[in-house]
């Protein structure tokens, strides 16, 4: 009888998780969360929805690796699903190079500000671009929109093409991007240490050659 027992356990295992999954797929079905095409993140991947089963999801991952997820396992997990969402957000870190001048900064802002304003992709409401920060190697600024479009690929061509714009915008104001910046001082006279102790107690900089690289 302990035997019988032991050996009824098993089925009784498998169908538990058979069952688990028909239900999950039942759920994922009548909530419509996701549909075969839908771009979606699933068990930290993502990629495109090939087929849906009461079973499983099959996942064309961006590997192009295909990805099968026991529809169990998403009923109890989170679903992503980027095809649902009306825009797409657009960030960018603009860094401008030392040396660009106030009027300079004032030109690339108000430039850069009439073209999200009257960009008919972007959501005007959220479409900015402030200074944001005087860092250590550029001078900081943040590019935020929404894009009117939940093609990403659609996404992409309108990313770009503001992208390059702006650009043209800050060569036209006179400045450009910052690029990786080290100062070297170098002293005239040979006795480095006796006139770097001296000169440090006294807060000033001796005479020295700028070299900028």
């Amino acid at each position: 009888l302990a035997g019988v027992g032991i050996v009824g356990v098993a089925p009784a295992l498998g169908a538990q998780k058979t069952v688990v999954n028909l239900l999950g797929g039942i759920f994922l079905l009548a909530d419509h969360a996701l549909a075969v095409g839908d771009y979606c993140r699933l068990s930290d991947r993502e990629g495109w929805v090939e087929d849906i089963t009461l079973r499983s999801i099959r996942l064309r991952t961006v590997e192009q690796t295909l990805l099968s997820v026991p529809a169990g396992l998403l009923a109890q997990g989170s679903i992503e699903n980027f095809a649902t969402r009306g825009k797409i957000p657009l960030k960018s870190m603009l860094l401008l190079r030392y040396g660009t001048t106030k009027e300079q900064l004032h030109a690339v802002l108000e430039g850069a500000r009439q073209l999200l304003v009257g960009h008919p992709s972007l959501e005007k409401d959220s479409a900015r671009i402030r200074l944001i920060s005087f860092g250590a190697h550029a001078i900081e600024l943040e590019l935020f929109a929404f894009v009117t479009t939940s093609d990403y690929s659609k996404f992409l061509e309108v990313r770009e093409g503001l992208l390059l714009q702006i650009a043209q915008i800050i060569e036209s104001a006179g400045s450009a991007f910052a690029v990786p910046t080290q100062f070297i001082y170098m002293r005239a006279d040979g006795d480095d240490h006796g006139l770097a102790t001296g000169h440090r107690e006294r807060g000033t900089v001796p005479q020295a050659d700028l070299l900028h690289s």
